[in-house]
């Protein structure tokens, strides 16, 4: 399912959805040795054709900046 199709409709929901997001992702990392980091996986991202067999540590990286994207846009309004 898109985010998209389940984004929240309150500015209440989406920070904690922002929130849960987060607190999944450090749960993520605390089960990571330093060797998982160059391990590849593969990512599919289909709403936008998107195929790649990435290292966890590029996929973490694309998350960290993707956010601050988004940060940036939230400013720039």
């Amino acid at each position: 399912v898109y985010y998209e199709e389940r984004i929240p409709d309150t500015l209440e929901a989406l920070f904690a959805d922002a929130e849960k997001a987060r607190a999944e992702t450090y749960a993520f990392l605390d089960t990571l040795t330093t060797d998982d980091y160059a391990k590849v996986v593969p990512i599919e991202l289909s709403q936008w054709n998107f195929r790649e067999n990435l290292m966890i540590a590029d996929a973490l990286f694309h998350i960290v900046n993707h956010e601050n994207y988004h940060r940036g846009q939230i400013i720039s309004e």
